[in-house]
């Protein structure tokens, strides 16, 4: 993560502190988040009201960032994350997801897509 935007870097720490009002500080405060699977999100209350919902089945988990690749000018960054998690049940999940961030003028994230194979953590949660 050395080489990722600070607000990227600060993002994954936020997501995997589970503190997820901190993203105020990192998103713009009209941010679009347009996540696999679910609805686009547009404005900080509408993203930051998506992590706790999305992530509550997995209520241990970490999102590591494994690559990064940066823009020359650092305005976008591709981030390869190896997701893993554990259910309230203890079963393990795991699956790799690319996260494509966009920064404004001001450095913060005003656009973030995110994509995973989303039937396959389905199976892995619905085999609990």
């Amino acid at each position: 993560m050395m080489n990722a935007p600070d607000a990227v870097r600060r993002y994954f720490e936020c997501i995997n502190g589970d503190r997820f009002e901190e993203l105020r500080g990192v998103f713009a405060a009209e941010v679009l988040l347009e996540m696999a699977g679910a609805k686009a999100r547009r404005g900080v209350d509408a993203a930051i009201a998506y992590y706790p919902l999305a992530l509550a089945p997995l209520p241990h988990h970490v999102d590591d960032p494994v690559n990064v690749v940066c823009s020359d000018d650092r305005r976008r960054a591709a981030v390869e994350i190896a997701f893993t998690g554990t259910t309230p049940g203890g079963k393990a999940v795991e699956f790799t997801a690319v996260d494509l961030f966009d920064l404004d003028d001001d450095g913060r994230i005003a656009r973030l897509r995110s994509f995973y194979d989303t039937a396959g953590v389905a199976r892995q949660l619905q085999a609990e």
